[in-house]
């Protein structure tokens, strides 16, 4: 099953489509009625329900034409930074694997748009390694945070992962400490705008202030299904990080993206405690599908590790079809 994936032509593009329209499916059977109701706090998602008419059939349509979309663009990601084989699918599959674990609903729909921002955010971050002038990088990376917390507001705290990568790497200046900030109340600043010219100031500040002053750190509720789920994953995971730090081919700047990537995984962590239930905080499956597809990348001998592969895919669809029976 490897052998088939670490290809990079139409057949396995093929094959992760379909995949991804089976993991789909129950999503589409489970929609009735219109959205959960929506924070203010996430703007671009309220303004995007509210195109739609607030129809959970549309929303859970775009939230899967996004979806695929991600599947190419994480794919694309890791093999650019040599976080995966070049020419491998094993970034889509870790993806989509890592995704269905839990059954998405339309709960599930605010980071999944949120999510490109954010792997935008990503990347840039891992381009700062390669620039002697990171100023614009920087801006850049405050605004994708932005736009990120106007679908998932939990995303916001991305920027205390900035800061603290800049820290890691010896940044010293402060004014370069300034210009992530600055790009993060960018897109805030245009909303302000926005609102001051319809004369809503007042209501502005009052979804933000009862927004943000209402988030409260939960304690991380699990079910026993997501207990599960997250033991496996813990395991797969710490397997997944021996192999890649026995292998021969960590260069100093695949450390450094790796210890990036470490660093994003406490975030996502600690983002799992401010929106629960856990199908709405899919950061810590981007993170965990990052050092997957990083491990079979190093895998020459597959048989059993395909075996366990399969297994762990068809177990991660059942859980979509679960609820169907419930």
């Amino acid at each position: 099953m490897l052998k088939f994936f670490r290809y990079n032509y139409l057949i396995q593009w093929v094959v992760i489509a379909v995949v991804a329209i089976i993991a789909w499916l129950p999503v589409f059977l489970r929609m009735h009625g219109e959205l959960p109701a929506i924070s203010g706090t996430t703007p671009l998602y309220f303004l995007l329900a509210g195109l739609i008419g607030q129809s959970s059939l549309i929303m859970s349509i775009i939230a899967f034409v996004v979806f695929v979309f991600l599947l190419f663009f994480f794919n694309t990601i890791l093999s650019s930074n040599q976080l995966s084989s070049r020419n491998s699918t094993f970034g889509s599959l870790a993806f989509i694997v890592c995704f269905t674990c839990v059954p998405i609903d339309c709960g599930s729909f605010q980071f999944i748009l949120a999510c490109p921002f954010v792997l935008v955010a990503m990347q840039t971050m891992y381009s700062l390694l390669q620039t002697e002038n990171p100023e614009m990088y920087l801006f850049n990376v405050g605004v994708f945070v932005a736009l990120a917390s106007m679908f998932y507001y939990p995303s916001i705290v991305l920027i205390l992962w900035i800061l603290l990568v800049m820290i890691v790497w010896g940044y010293r200046s402060f004014r370069l400490f300034l210009i992530p900030l600055f790009g993060l109340l960018m897109p805030y600043f245009v909303m302000f705008a926005v609102s001051y010219f319809k004369r809503c100031i007042p209501a502005f500040f009052d979804t933000y202030s009862s927004g943000f002053c209402g988030v409260e750190i939960h304690k991380i509720s699990l079910t026993m299904q997501d207990m599960i789920v997250l033991s496996v994953l813990a395991v797969l995971f710490l397997l997944s990080y021996v192999k890649i730090k026995t292998s021969a081919n960590n260069s100093i700047h695949i450390r450094k993206r790796i210890g990036v990537t470490l660093l994003l995984f406490v975030f996502a962590v600690f983002m799992m405690t401010m929106q629960p239930p856990l199908n709405s905080n899919g950061l810590i499956f981007v993170v965990l599908a990052i050092f997957f597809a990083m491990a079979l990348s190093t895998i020459r001998k597959s048989n059993i590790v395909s075996v366990l592969v399969l297994i762990v895919m068809i177990g991660a669809l059942a859980t979509q079809y679960l609820p169907l029976f419930l």
